[in-house]
């Protein structure tokens, strides 16, 4: 896309401040946190220690948000599923190549509304036996 000064005109990526101040705006209280070894993700914590992650879908996300920065990939964790690991796994994940907050929006309501089911999924009752 020329701009007419001869320069390409790329549309400039949001900052994780911005990001995380569109994702408050949809309700999505987040943060942006250090996984280990200068490793960033987004974070989002949910009820009974439970908590989402969000990168990229190519790698963790960076310290500056850069094209390289492809789509959204969210998980669910809970430390008490990761127990006997050193990292607790993810029991729930969606991904978009699309790297729009709209996207991210989408995914986490996703994810979200699968964990509800997941939590309020009533189990199977035993038959009770009288004697």
């Amino acid at each position: 896309m020329d701009g007419g000064d001869g320069e390409d005109k790329v549309p400039r990526l949001m900052t994780h401040a911005e990001v995380l101040d569109a994702l408050a705006r949809e309700g999505f209280q987040g943060s942006l946190i250090n996984t280990g070894g200068g490793c960033l993700a987004y974070e989002f914590i949910l009820e009974a220690g439970r908590y989402v992650l969000v990168t990229s879908t190519v790698d963790v996300l960076g310290h500056v948000r850069t094209a390289d920065d492809e789509g959204w990939s969210a998980g669910v964790y809970c430390p008490a599923c990761g127990e006997g690991h050193n990292q607790p796994e993810a029991h729930a994940n969606v991904s978009t190549k699309d790297s729009s907050v709209a996207a991210l929006v989408r995914i986490l309501r996703e994810l979200l509304l699968a964990e509800t089911r997941l939590a309020t999924t009533p189990r199977p009752v035993p038959p009770v036996r009288m004697s």
